[in-house]
């Protein structure tokens, strides 16, 4: 389905000289905005031209020109959220229902992963065996017993974000969690975790989402992360991502990060990582969280490397 605003005849005038980028990506998500707003028009038709003004003010701008389609991040993507709250005037909506419903048409429509990077992962997953990886664990049994040291019931709610096919979700099933959201970029490494726990994968809850554009819609008692954190090398991914965090967790709950630890890898899967301590890790998540515990661990690779990892606990305390 094509957009009806911009006309591909036009989306040269408005994107400007200056724009050599290809039009195909910035086509096809301004095509998901306008589905999504499609739908919500049929679920609120009182507000369908609230909803249409909202279409349009996620226009394509300047943004554009300063980074291209595929590359806006959700720094720059602030500009159009404010320009659509600013259009849409929806009686009876608080203002912040109001900003995270835009917030999540704009990310679907503009925010996609750029497609290298999804590619890049969907390869590694479909090629390789889950313990040809280096990042590979029979068991994860720091992250168990860190998750465990919460305190949390058995009922609380947990997201594994950047899970790739870990065997996280299996350990946390055998322990008696109930409530668990397995997050990742590819697809493909979501279904060999699905495809090794068979009929117990139905009670898992499965989510192809890029972090750093994922607007959660629920609030969690526990968020996992073992290195993915790490590849956010630039600062606008982090802020990004930490965005994304706040959203998800809930002040009491708490956040649990594995990284190359300070002597451990620049790099991994072909791609750099910033490398943390405990204490530097803490100064990147900020004020709202305290570090608890923290583990080191000389990991050993499916090809009897060594790599070293630093585990931190936080509890948000705001």
């Amino acid at each position: 389905m094509k957009p009806t605003t911009p006309l591909d005849t036009d989306i040269a005038a408005i994107l400007g000289p200056s724009f050599t980028g290809p039009l195909d990506p910035l086509l096809r998500r301004m095509a998901l905005a306008e589905n999504e707003i499609d739908a919500a028009k049929k679920r609120h038709p009182e507000h369908a031209m609230a909803l249409h003004d909202a279409f349009l003010a996620l226009q394509p701008s300047d943004v554009i020109l300063r980074s291209g389609p595929d590359k806006l991040y959700p720094l720059h993507c602030h500009e159009l959220l404010e320009r659509a709250v600013h259009a849409v005037h929806l009686s009876g909506w608080r203002e912040e229902q109001l900003r995270i419903q835009v917030e999540r048409w704009m990310f679907t429509a503009m925010a996609v992963p750029s497609l290298p990077e999804r590619e890049h992962w969907e390869t590694v997953f479909r090629e390789k065996h889950e313990d040809e990886v280096s990042w590979f664990q029979e068991r994860a049994a720091i992250s168990l017993q860190l998750i465990a040291n919460t305190g949390v019931a058995k009922t609380a709610s947990i997201v594994d974000v950047g899970a790739g096919a870990s065997r996280l979700v299996d350990g946390l099933l055998a322990a008696g969690y109930r409530d668990l959201l397995v997050v990742d970029l590819a697809e493909a490494a979501l279904a060999k975790a699905r495809a090794r726990l068979k009929e117990r994968a139905s009670e898992v809850r499965w989510l192809v989402r890029d972090v750093t554009t994922w607007v959660p819609e629920e609030r969690f008692d526990v968020w996992h992360d073992r290195a993915l954190f790490h590849f956010m090398v630039h600062p606008e991914d982090r802020e990004a991502y930490l965005t994304t965090l706040r959203r998800a967790l809930s002040v009491g709950g708490h956040a649990i990060f594995a990284t190359f630890a300070s002597d451990g890898p620049e790099s991994c899967s072909g791609m750099p990582v910033q490398r943390y301590e405990p204490e530097t890790l803490a100064q990147a998540l900020g004020a709202d969280f305290h570090l608890v515990e923290s583990v080191r661990d000389a990991h050993v690779t499916p090809a009897n490397k060594v790599q070293s990892f630093q585990y931190s606990r936080f509890e948000r305390v705001r």
